[in-house]
């Protein structure tokens, strides 16, 4: 990817909320679209973290979608035509 950060962060109200993430440059500028995570609402059910392998994000959430707590992940590749988002994944307890 070169140089610049990934972010992440969630957005909705308290009943409503998605996990989003984001490019930006290394002076902190935006870079592309933000991209919603997840197709369902209500999902974020606390902190999220956030890792880079030196191709690819994986952003993991507390999520709250099947009525339980679970881990969710997802993991975002960078290539060619920006990033594309390869697969997201539920841990269940």
């Amino acid at each position: 990817m070169g140089s610049g950060f990934g972010i992440s962060w969630i957005v909705g109200s308290r009943e409503n909320l998605a996990p989003v993430f984001r490019l930006a440059s290394p002076s902190g500028e935006p870079m592309g679209s933000p991209i919603v995570l997840t197709d369902s609402r209500s999902c974020v059910a606390g902190p999220m973290a956030l890792a880079w392998s030196g191709s690819e994000f994986g952003i993991a959430w507390a999520d709250s979608r099947h009525g339980g707590p679970e881990v969710s992940c997802d993991v975002l590749s960078w290539g060619a035509q920006g990033f594309s988002d390869n697969w997201e994944i539920f841990f269940a307890r």
